[in-house]
């Protein structure tokens, strides 16, 4: 999948698909989509404004260096698989509306959805760091997003990509912590009730 730049929002997905012309050696074209970006009115209304870059899917196994199209050479970069997360499970992969799991929350990693959560102190699922889940700083984000790339530029699947690089893992004790967030704090012995064995002994 590569991205084009610069294509005008005149033309349509139709027009260019049928005048692109591939370079030998790099497949055809198989489809095309413009990307659009978001935008809120001063109603508050989401609106979805046509940009001027498009993904083009080829059919070979390489990406061309240019694409032409109306005697114009557009180039062609790597286009990167975007991150999608889940924001009822926090599982990275799929949407809210296709999600199958048990809801997990993005601010304390309990047994619930996210948006009712009133815990002051965020404990993230994926790497019990002091962020949410849904934090695109956590590592876990990190990884994926490595992931993604590799797929993107190697052409290969996510259970492959997936395999280069390490899971997240979340510790025994982090995880017990943030279950059983009491389990945090350990009871001391007052110091009065400290005596050595030898300061008893001697005053027998």
């Amino acid at each position: 999948m590569g991205l084009v730049r610069n294509v005008p929002v005149e033309w349509s997905m139709e027009e260019l698909i049928q005048n692109l012309k591939v370079p030998m050696g790099f497949g055809e074209v198989v489809r095309a989509r413009r990307l659009s970006r978001k935008s809120v009115s001063e109603s508050n209304t989401t609106v979805w404004i046509p940009t001027q870059t498009i993904v083009i899917t080829f059919s070979g196994q390489k990406l061309p260096p240019h694409v032409y199209a109306f005697y114009t050479s557009l180039p062609v970069e790597t286009y990167i698989l975007p991150i999608i997360q889940c924001n009822r499970c926090c599982r990275f992969g799929h949407i809210k509306t296709v999600c199958r799991s048990s809801p997990r929350c993005f601010k304390c990693s309990q047994s619930h959805e996210g948006d009712s959560c009133v815990a002051q102190s965020p404990t993230c699922l994926h790497c019990s760091g002091s962020h949410p889940a849904n934090d695109p700083k956590c590592p876990e984000a990190a990884r994926q997003k490595e992931i993604k790339i590799v797929m993107s530029q190697d052409n290969i699947s996510y259970p492959e990509a997936s395999t280069r690089f390490p899971k997240v893992r979340r510790s025994f004790m982090d995880a017990t912590i943030s279950t059983h967030p009491s389990s945090n704090s350990r009871q001391k012995v007052p110091p009065s009730s400290t005596v050595s064995y030898k300061k008893k002994k001697n005053s027998l």
